[in-house]
């Protein structure tokens, strides 16, 4: 098929752009396949992070709790002390309120 000279450009340029819309298509899906990918990787991203804060708090309360245990224990055993030491004052031969000296 003979085709004049300005004919055989455009048929020769629509081979050209369809390849090169081919290729624009074939990277476009790869681009929409890169971002899906990434939007799935941050959002398993931040899962991992949030039940990375949930256990830090978990280990804070924990830290916390420990803590008013060691204050309550600390502070029983203190009471338990002195109430030994007041009976021990109060248990000893002489001391009366006479002997004091009041």
């Amino acid at each position: 098929m003979l085709l004049s000279p300005p004919m055989r450009c455009y048929i020769e340029g629509n081979r050209e752009d369809r390849a090169n819309m081919t290729k624009v298509r074939m990277m476009l899906w790869v681009l929409a396949v890169l971002l899906l990918v990434g939007f799935v990787a941050a959002g398993c991203g931040s899962a991992s992070d949030q039940s990375k804060h949930q256990a830090k708090e978990k280990v804070e309360a924990k830290g916390h709790q420990a803590k008013q245990e060691a204050k309550n224990k600390l502070k029983a055993k203190g009471q338990q002390t002195t109430q030994k030491a007041k009976q021990k004052r109060g248990s000893r031969p002489g001391d009366s309120e006479k002997s004091k000296g009041y």
